[in-house]
């Protein structure tokens, strides 16, 4: 089934779940303030990331409301952004994905 869905949210991580949507057969929307992939992926940075107080990215559904979360990688959020787009599509495709999902479940802080 065909759904359209909206990514908030054009970095590497964003792109990265919209291309794997779009492989699934979904409509995309890919919304950010500049072009897709220009923000904090190409400018030279310096300083804190945001990142929650257990270090570990938040992956996944908050509770049922079909908002989807893909933050908080830190420092790597370019190598780790494709491998999380891949799960939050699986997720909304309703597919289990490859790894143990619970570590990442943005409910931990709930």
């Amino acid at each position: 089934m065909t759904v359209r869905i909206v990514v908030i949210g054009a970095g590497i991580c964003g792109v990265s779940t919209a291309i794997w949507l779009q492989r699934s057969g979904h409509e995309v929307i890919l919304l950010d303030k500049g072009d897709p992939g220009m923000g904090a992926s190409v400018q030279e940075w310096m300083g804190f990331r945001p990142t929650p107080p257990d270090n570990t990215p938040l992956i996944g559904q908050i509770g049922t409301s079909g908002i989807y979360t893909g933050f908080g990688h830190q420092h790597i959020g370019l190598s780790t952004g494709p491998k999380t787009g891949r799960l939050i599509a699986q997720l909304i495709d309703g597919e289990t994905p490859n790894i143990d999902m619970m570590p990442y479940s943005p409910e931990r802080f709930v």
